[in-house]
């Protein structure tokens, strides 16, 4: 039975994996302003918000926005229509505007908005999805006033995205207004991964055949789904499993579409160098790009910025200073840099990574470069000079 929204028909599929303990999250968050749900493609925020929405039988106003919403009154007439199919006479002002040939001033439309929205009496969740499609300022500003006014009522507003919107976040957090989900509350759990496997397959896998899957896709949804199409549509399931990689043709193909191909040139860069080390940091990706690109990359910068953007990069440490990728994404990459630079390039990035170890004093990491890098008489160099004070730390 579907649950019908303005402009999205919700089913209750039987294949879903029911996400209780995330779902009595969204309900703890139903006092506060906000609900963000941020995480890279693929990892079930909008299902996650349809199973929600099933269970608890929310009215729902869901906006799909793109990047036609950066024209600030289509922003708003977007609302206004969306809300005007739940309650037709909602709003009517604002929606008059379309006849007005000289507009008020944006804070004139964005305050009759929130005084209209105000007076609806009946309970609904407002809904943006895709809110990474958002860049425009002034359509940024619609959502941090409605937040900052009392007009979302009883229900949250939800924003679901790849990239943290600028809507005054930390202001929200010190208020305690902004309930969080992000990648590792949504990725699947091993016994989540069990279960999608047993309701999805046509031919179940051994128990140890799906740990090895859920260790190499991290719970990354996306990534269980295209291995799960991958498996049902093979007769040769066991040489899948021993090959299944970032790098089979639909998860290629996604992670293209979906993180690759919205990418500035300078992320692309940083992202191909840094799938050669096991774990990188800023100054050693500095190192490795001095001389690969026209214009100096700030690999600071350039790290900030695939972070807040969700590009499956991972932090090790609270200080953000070291990151690794997703297990899929830099078998991805390692494809990608050997097709487009070359085996001798990457070897030259391996050598000038095993420098910067080595420098840092991260000696074991050093000579992993310098040998994938064929520099054999300086791995043996780092080896023997290691070895000598080891050994004398020992002796004391």
């Amino acid at each position: 039975m579907p649950i019908i929204t303005p402009n999205r028909e919700i089913w209750t599929r039987p294949n879903w994996v029911i996400r209780k303990h995330l779902l009595e999250k969204l309900d703890h968050g139903l006092s506060k302003k906000l609900t963000l749900i941020s995480a890279p493609a693929g990892f079930g925020k909008s299902t996650l918000i349809q199973q929600w929405l099933t269970k608890n039988k929310h009215t729902a106003v869901w906006l799909k926005l793109s990047n036609a919403d950066n024209d600030f009154f289509c922003f708003i007439q977007h609302i206004v229509q969306e809300v005007r199919n739940i309650i037709s006479t909602a709003c009517a002002i604002t929606y008059s505007l379309n006849d007005v040939r000289k507009l008020p001033s944006n804070k004139t439309i964005i305050t009759q908005l929130i005084n209209e929205l105000a007076q609806i009496e009946m309970p609904y969740v407002l809904i943006f999805d895709d809110y990474e499609n958002i860049d425009a300022d002034s359509s940024h500003d619609v959502l941090r006033t409605i937040l900052d006014s009392a007009a979302h009522r009883v229900l949250p507003i939800v924003v679901l995205t790849r990239n943290d919107p600028p809507i005054h976040l930390g202001k929200l957090r010190i208020q305690g207004q902004v309930n969080e989900l992000r990648a590792p509350d949504l990725q699947f759990s091993l016994q989540e991964t069990h279960v999608f496997f047993t309701k999805t397959l046509a031919q179940m896998l051994e128990p140890a055949e799906i740990n090895v899957i859920y260790e190499r896709s991290e719970g990354w949804v996306a990534g269980l789904q295209l291995c799960q199409i991958e498996l049902n549509n093979t007769i040769q399931r066991e040489q899948f499993l021993k090959q299944f990689s970032g790098n089979t043709r639909v998860m290629r193909e996604y992670l293209l579409e979906q993180i690759w191909s919205h990418r500035s040139l300078e992320m692309q860069a940083l992202l191909l160098v840094s799938s050669l080390l096991e774990r990188f940091c800023a100054a050693v990706c500095d190192a490795m790009l001095s001389d690969e690109t026209t214009h100096y990359v700030r690999s600071r910068r350039v790290i900030d910025r695939l972070e807040s953007t969700n590009a499956l990069i991972i932090p090790l440490d609270y200080d953000s200073t070291w990151y690794r990728h997703h297990n899929l994404f830099r078998d991805f990459l390692r494809q990608r840099i050997q097709h487009q630079w070359g085996a001798n390039h990457v070897k030259a990035l391996h050598h000038k990574a095993g420098l910067w170890f080595l420098n840092a004093g991260l000696a074991d990491e050093a000579i992993d470069h310098f040998i994938v890098a064929q520099d054999f008489e300086r791995a043996a160099e780092v080896i023997e000079q290691h070895l000598h004070l080891y050994i004398n730390s020992i002796l004391g």
